[in-house]
């Protein structure tokens, strides 16, 4: 946590986004910078309310001018710095936040580190359920690029490849009937800084470009 709390030390302005460990960052930072706090910029009214009980002064996305960095705690990170938000964590307001930031940095569950996360969908699925929900991908015209054991839950990572994103809704609706998926995301952003925790550890990580 110290590295993340000097990473936004001399900031005026820090977008904020959603996820538990955001509670963690924001105490520790109220305490860090408790004679200057800066402005955030928060996408989740949750963590905005919560921060003007610690004291910040929260500015609306609406309308913000860019400023230098935005925290963000999101479900899947990959060695490359590709991270992903969930399927109804906010994404449109995250997303508007994190185009204001000059630089990103995220926090991800060690346990959410993926190998080879890109550009691309991402589903999460039921080892039981990976070859229905792989043929079940074709029909949305997904080119299923890879299938990747995800070690500690025992599910498997599937990233798909979709050429037209026009019609976000619709690609929605048929992800959201493949049996045995558990999750998706959309993974369009590269990371400045990525920072993975554990219950015993927290640790930068070294982005291989």
């Amino acid at each position: 946590m110290d590295k993340l709390l000097k990473l936004v030390c001399n900031h005026d302005t820090i977008g904020i986004g959603e996820g538990p460990f955001i509670k963690n960052f924001l105490d520790a930072l109220a305490l860090t910078r408790a004679a200057q706090l800066p402005v955030l910029v928060c996408a989740s009214s949750h963590y905005a309310q919560y921060a003007r009980e610690l004291g910040f002064y929260v500015q609306s996305w609406r309308g913000a001018q860019q400023f230098e960095i935005m925290i963000d705690h999101v479900d899947y990170v990959s060695h490359q710095g590709f991270y992903s938000f969930g399927s109804d964590n906010l994404i449109k307001e995250r997303n508007i936040v994190s185009f204001l930031a000059k630089r990103m940095a995220v926090i991800a569950d060690r346990k959410h580190y993926v190998e080879g996360l890109a550009h691309h969908f991402y589903a999460e699925v039921m080892p039981q359920a990976s070859s229905i929900a792989a043929r079940a991908c074709l029909k949305i015209d997904a080119r299923l690029d890879f299938i990747d054991k995800y070690t500690v839950d025992n599910n498997w990572i599937m990233q798909l490849h979709i050429d037209h994103l026009q019609d976000y809704t619709h690609i929605i609706d048929q992800l959201n009937a493949i049996p045995g998926l558990l999750d998706y995301g959309l993974s369009t952003k590269v990371a400045d800084h990525v920072y993975l925790y554990s219950e015993m550890n927290f640790e930068e990580l070294s982005i291989v470009t």
